[in-house]
């Protein structure tokens, strides 16, 4: 509503678009679905906080010079648990942790060896004890809710094993397809409305390369209604005097101060002073001249 922009009025003006049908309704799933969203939703969030206490773990690592991230491709894995433990239970035999390691991991024994000579102080100690336990805490969460969302799933099961069919799309990747879309695709009216709907519509946003662009008209001549009679020069002022002495055209009007006579631009004393207020006015040529445009501009 042009003019008329505050809260209140949009508000009236979408009340009667509503009463009147002209505005679609809403995608709002059944509760089935919307309690599997909120389950697959809070999955995803204890991964995020399992990914940061990770981290955490590996900086208190670094900062007692065990490099055991170098050697070891998962950290975080059984043989990397494993050496973790017993590290937090106070052991600071770096060869008897290395004789933990598992599979492949049995053949870099003397590089796990050198990676775990690190010095842990006691604080390091408490804090990887309690990063250790919320690990193991969010593991166990985490098995909880797989089986609850496979038990929300039940009656999918037919549409999930399709979507696990799909490249890259896996138990987890399908479930939170049907969390956040629903099984029944006649709420949206095409592939486009779906896609727009979840966000992820593909569209081109890069500068100047953009796959769909409208043809360009031609460009366009005009010359302001005040114009310089005199035509653009490529050089005027300090460096006019250069151009002059390269065989440049110089602007032939006088873009450099002119100062008179009687004014001094050194004191008695010999020390620079202030310019005085005698000065000539500078003359600088007009800027206004024919352009060329086009629709870029």
């Amino acid at each position: 509503m042009p003019g008329c922009k505050t809260n209140v009025r949009d508000a009236e003006w979408i009340a009667q678009l509503v009463r009147h049908g002209l505005v679609a309704k809403s995608f709002v799933p059944p509760p089935t679905i919307r309690d599997l969203r909120e389950l697959v939703r809070h999955r995803r969030t204890l991964i995020e906080t399992r990914t940061a206490v990770r981290n955490r773990v590996l900086k208190l690592l670094e900062g007692a010079d065990i490099k055991l991230s170098g050697v070891a491709s998962d950290v975080f894995g059984v043989s990397g648990m494993a050496m973790l433990e017993v590290l937090a239970a106070g052991t600071n035999n770096a060869s008897e942790m290395a004789g933990l390691a598992r599979g492949r991991m049995q053949r870099k024994h003397a590089a796990l060896e050198a990676a775990l000579d690190g010095r842990m102080r006691e604080h390091q100690y408490f804090l990887l004890s309690m990063h250790l336990r919320n690990l193991k805490a969010i593991d166990q969460d985490l098995n909880a809710l797989d089986a609850r969302i496979g038990a929300q799933l039940e009656s999918h099961q037919a549409q999930h094993r399709l979507l696990m069919q799909l490249p890259g799309v896996d138990w987890v990747t399908a479930a939170s397809i049907i969390a956040e879309i629903d099984t029944d695709m006649d709420v949206f009216i095409g592939a486009r409305r779906l896609a727009a709907w979840a966000g992820v519509s593909p569209r081109a946003t890069t500068r100047a390369r953009a796959s769909r662009r409208a043809p360009e008209p031609a460009a366009a001549t005009y010359s302001s209604s005040r114009r310089c009679s005199r035509p653009p020069l490529p050089r005027c002022g300090p460096r006019a005097a250069t151009a002059a002495t390269s065989g440049e055209p110089t602007c032939p009007l006088s873009c450099q101060p002119t100062i008179s006579p009687s004014t001094s631009m050194h004191s008695a004393g010999g020390h620079p002073s202030k310019p005085s207020a005698t000065l000539g006015k500078q003359t600088r040529p007009c800027s206004r001249s024919t352009r060329t445009i086009s629709s870029r501009d």
